[in-house]
Parts: structure tokens; C-alpha cells; sequence
């Protein structure tokens, strides 16, 4: 007559568990917005043209990074903030500076969030180094400057130097330029 007990409540738990577990799977959605739980495929994109969103009937600007639209749906924040900052960009390949308008203008990309200009640029959004970079396909780590396919990476006799305001920095991509910096990217052999 025991173990028949301990079976039956044994048996009403495992009910009851299973119970427990149904509405909590189910509940969320009576309360949450269904968008919430669609699977969002990232869009691909070439620029930011190719990443702009409808929103409430007016056009919204999103950024492409590493060719995909890092906003995909009117209810993301791009986590961004609208910031209007000129600062100097200077890259120097063993001696010979790149035209930073001519090098946009050769790309033929629409970019929204970057202007640039023969050797500074002009942020609409809080960006940092590599994600301007991005806009001139360029990045940059602490061994590598990309440009294109090309890489100019530090070696034994070659040297690779991030320059800000006059100080060496090893933030390098990463950096987050500020209003009226002066950036230099510098690569040379010794």
C-alpha cells in the first residue's frame, strides 16, 4: 500500500513538473511581441545603401560593417549614437600617403555614416577605427594593415605604428577617434 502511494505521488509530480513546463514555454508569448522570437537573418551588404530600413514610413539609415547590415529590423537599436566628429587620418606605406577621397571614390560605395576627405574624415555616427576603416576596405590589428588584399604586416625589419595626437597607441582598431584628433597609421621596414 506504501510504495502504491509513493508511486502515485510519485507519478502527480512528474504531472505536475510537466504541467509547470508547459506553461512556462507558453506564457512568454502572450506577453512578449511575436517579432521577438523570429529567427532575423542578417542581411549582406556591400554599403550602407544596401542596409537602409522603412520605419514607420520614413527611410533609416543602418550602417554596413564587414559587409552585413548590423541593424536588421526597425526594432534594434544599432547602438550608435548620432555624433558629428573631424578628425585627420594619415596612412603611410613606406613613405607615400594615401589619398583617403580617392581611394572612396575608386571604391564607389554610398556611405552615410563617413565622409572623407584627402587625408581626415567626418564621423555621423560613434564609430571606431577599424569600422571607418571598413568604408576604404582597410583594417587594422596590432600586426596587420589590410588594405584590400593586400596585408602590410609587422616583422622582424618592418614596423607597424599607430599615431595618435602625437603618441604611439596600441588600441589600434579598436580606438574610438574623438573630435579634432590627428591619427597616424605608419608602416616602413628598417
Amino acid at each position: 500500500m506504501k510504495k502504491k502511494k509513493e508511486k502515485l505521488f510519485g507519478k502527480a509530480i512528474l504531472w505536475i513538473m510537466l504541467v509547470m513546463i508547459a506553461v512556462g514555454f507558453t506564457i512568454p508569448t502572450f506577453f512578449n511581441d511575436e517579432q521577438d522570437y523570429q529567427n532575423i537573418q542578417p542581411r549582406i551588404c556591400r554599403d550602407d545603401a544596401d542596409c537602409y530600413l522603412l520605419c514607420d514610413g520614413q527611410p533609416k539609415a543602418a550602417l554596413c560593417y564587414q559587409n552585413l547590415c548590423q541593424q536588421n529590423t526597425c526594432q534594434e537599436d544599432s547602438g550608435y549614437q548620432d555624433v558629428t566628429l573631424n578628425a585627420e587620418l594619415i596612412i603611410n606605406i613606406e613613405g607615400d600617403s594615401t589619398n583617403l577621397l580617392e581611394r572612396s571614390e575608386q571604391m564607389g560605395l554610398s556611405n552615410f555614416f563617413v565622409q572623407f576627405q584627402e587625408n581626415s574624415f567626418t564621423s555621423f555616427a560613434d564609430l571606431d577605427l577599424n569600422q571607418v576603416l571598413d568604408k576604404l576596405a582597410m583594417r587594422i590589428d596590432s600586426q596587420c594593415l589590410a588594405i584590400g588584399s593586400k596585408a602590410y604586416c609587422q616583422e622582424e625589419a618592418d614596423q607597424l605604428q599607430l599615431i595618435i595626437n602625437g603618441e604611439r597607441s596600441y588600441s589600434f582598431g579598436g580606438y574610438l577617434p574623438q573630435e579634432g584628433d590627428h591619427i597616424s597609421i605608419i608602416y616602413f621596414s628598417t
